[in-house]
């Protein structure tokens, strides 16, 4: 590009850390942004979510869903195929907004694990601007995870522990590799790091309002956007694993025939299925790491804290999956009477 953007800010997630809101923000208000300050947000890496670009980093075989949502084949032909038409729309489409700042928003691009993938999407963006700088919110690991498990049943997932059992731990949760990749190829003052609380209502946190912060955007001169999706309590994600195990694989419409009746049921108290201890011996795997992250950011101060009082004493899982029972034994008569 002869005349490149001002800056680009590269919100890479994570997932469960209000991503989908400040998403829906931007989309609501892009004209407005592009009109008041010059923001440019791209057309070119998906409608909402700009996951095409995590598809365009990813090495070719991976079976990420960023990739398989893209449409791509697992051969090295489509992938490169792929990255040179995505590489020239996006130049094209970035001429918009050419001496402004953009931004670009994906949760996707924290699955990044190799530094060769990262690297790969630092290059393309380095095409567009001088000045790169990559924001991404952070979530305790146990919570993050917690909450995760309601989006892996509702996308057809069957295994019934909310903590993954992998040896050496998941990669995903491994924020001093993943995020490490990005200081090590851009530096740690171009990554600004946001502790999303453990507590969030309690600290009154708003994430849409901190990215809009970190951007020097009056928040006050927008539309806000209230998120309408409903999370399902514990009993009914267990019911919702339940019915995926017993299909033996994803039905769409089948689950959501299930949830729309377990809908009315949702009893927000009931949060959590692991117990502290379990949450506490989960967390201790990356305790270390997250320091050493954060010391590296300068970031000390915003270190996860030591509350696991959300947890209830011990597993629940026995005892909401004689709860949940219970509800489809009440589903059923409420059935059966509006037959007679």
């Amino acid at each position: 590009m002869s005349n490149k953007l001002s800056a680009i800010y590269l919100h890479i997630g994570l997932e469960k850390t209000g991503t989908t809101s400040i998403q829906a923000f931007l989309d609501a208000n892009q004209d407005a942004l592009a009109k008041r300050i010059g923001l440019w947000l791209p057309k070119s890496l998906g409608h909402h979510n700009h996951k095409l670009l995590a598809a365009y980093g990813f090495e070719a075989g991976s079976r990420d869903i960023a990739v398989t949502g893209a449409g791509l084949g697992s051969s090295v032909s489509d992938m490169e195929n792929y990255r040179a038409t995505l590489r020239a729309e996006l130049l094209h489409d970035a001429e918009r907004g050419a001496g402004g700042p953009g931004v670009i928003s994906s949760e996707d691009l924290s699955r990044l694990y190799q530094p060769s993938e990262v690297r790969r999407v630092i290059e393309l963006l380095s095409e567009l601007t001088d000045d790169l700088r990559v924001i991404v919110f952070v979530r305790r690991q146990d919570l993050l995870a917690s909450s995760r498990y309601y989006s892996l049943v509702r996308g057809g997932g069957s295994e019934a522990a909310v903590f993954p059992q992998k040896p050496g731990g998941a990669p995903y949760y491994d924020y001093n590799r993943t995020i490490g990749n990005w200081i090590d190829a851009l530096g740690a003052d171009r990554i600004t790091l946001v502790r999303f609380p453990e507590r969030p209502q309690a600290e009154r946190f708003n994430s849409v309002l901190r990215f809009c912060e970190l951007l020097g955007i009056d928040p006050a001169s927008y539309q806000m956007v209230r998120e309408q999706h409903v999370s399902f309590d514990a009993v009914n994600q267990i019911l919702m694993q339940n019915y995926n195990q017993m299909r033996g694989s994803y039905d769409p419409e089948g689950l959501a025939w299930l949830m729309e009746r377990l809908l009315p049921t949702n009893d927000r108290a009931l949060s959590y299925i692991p117990s502290e201890a379990q949450a506490r011996q989960f967390y201790s795997g990356y305790h270390q790491g997250n320091q050493m992250l954060f010391r590296r950011l300068g970031a000390e101060s915003q270190m996860f804290t030591d509350d696991f009082s959300m947890y209830p004493a011990e597993n629940m899982r026995v005892r909401y999956q004689q709860m949940g029972i219970q509800r489809l034994l009440r589903l059923m008569e409420a059935v059966r009477a509006r037959e007679d």
